[in-house]
């Protein structure tokens, strides 16, 4: 099965991902591991 994220989406996580950039770049690698665990999963 494969997925597409709406490019409204895929800018939602590009804001999300310059947050943890400025704000904490380990939290933001842990955001990610656990979008793509969700997204494999489901």
């Amino acid at each position: 099965m494969q997925y597409s994220i709406s490019l409204e989406a895929s800018r939602d996580l590009d804001d999300i991902l310059d947050y943890f950039l400025t704000r904490d770049i380990e939290a933001g690698e842990r955001f990610l591991q656990e979008f793509n665990k969700k997204c494999q999963y489901q």
